[in-house]
């Protein structure tokens, strides 16, 4: 993982980019002293391969875009590639960074009695404030990376994605009712993406896209080896024929025995039937 502009400078040097570079292509976008330009993404989270394109965020009150930009669904986010090579430039408003933030707040400091879930792009720019290495404006970006709050991320991060979780094992218990083992399996494939995410906040991690998972319960060395071995056991499912239920079985126990070690180390978010505040 890159921390500081010297380490992502390493990296950026296997791409054949500069931190320079990258100031030079996108200066055209600068349009005020107030926006600030963070290099994010799978190369300053270390989960880079290959293919993997050099990632900017911007931050700005008034950002115009000339180019041609995509707007995702639900986010007042726009994400467009420049011509002259692998860079993606997503745009987001300090604006909408404090209403993220405040939607936050509003399960924190109601202990889970209101639960604001984030949608993936949402939760995306929030990690990528907390974690992304300042090339433009670094003082606004010190300012973004206060008002988030990596430890308050981190602990959002822990009750959303437990919900997630008691969502698929909800799911779940329905196709083992119903004897559809390989849904069920799915299901529970699912439920340990979604736990593995709680429990890797509980570690202190934001980054809460689901396809990384496995790869960050994995390296993460503070989580304990048993609990690694529970978790990722739905990534490879295993059983010969006649022995799908019991095994379907041991991986819904495993993983409720799993939710519950979350729900206890975060009681004050959780009531007794589960989480608080669920839709």
């Amino acid at each position: 993982m890159a921390e500081t502009l010297e380490d992502f400078e390493q990296v950026l040097c296997g791409y054949g980019w500069s931190a320079d570079k990258i100031r030079e292509d996108v200066k055209h976008l600068v349009t005020s002293d107030e926006v600030t330009i963070l290099l994010a993404g799978s190369i300053v989270d270390g989960l880079q391969n290959e293919e993997s394109d050099v990632d900017t965020l911007f931050v700005s009150p008034e950002l115009q875009l000339s180019d041609t930009t995509m707007e995702q669904e639900g986010v007042q986010v726009k994400t467009f590639g420049l011509n002259h090579g692998r860079l993606q430039v997503e745009y987001s408003s300090s604006e909408i960074i404090q209403e993220l933030v405040d939607k936050i707040d509003i399960t924190l400091r109601s202990d889970g009695n209101e639960l604001a879930l984030l949608s993936v792009p949402e939760r995306r720019i929030l990690h990528r404030i907390v974690t992304g290495i300042p090339i433009h404006n670094p003082d606004r970006a010190n300012e973004l990376k206060k008002i988030v709050d990596k430890a308050r991320l981190a602990t959002y991060t822990v009750i959303s994605n437990a919900y997630e979780a008691e969502s698929s094992l909800r799911d779940a218990t329905g196709e083992i009712e119903a004897k559809n083992f390989a849904s069920a399996v799915r299901m529970l494939q699912m439920g340990a993406e979604f736990l593995c995410l709680s429990v890797l906040g509980m570690a202190g991690e934001t980054n809460q896209n689901r396809k990384w998972s496995y790869r960050l319960i994995r390296r993460n060395e503070n989580i304990e080896a048993s609990l690694k071995a529970e978790i990722i056991r739905p990534f490879f499912p295993r059983w010969k024929d006649g022995d799908a239920a019991e095994y379907v079985h041991q991986l819904y126990r495993s993983q409720q025995s799993i939710l519950d070690h979350v729900r206890f180390e975060y009681s004050r978010f959780f009531t007794e039937k589960g989480i608080a505040g669920r839709p």
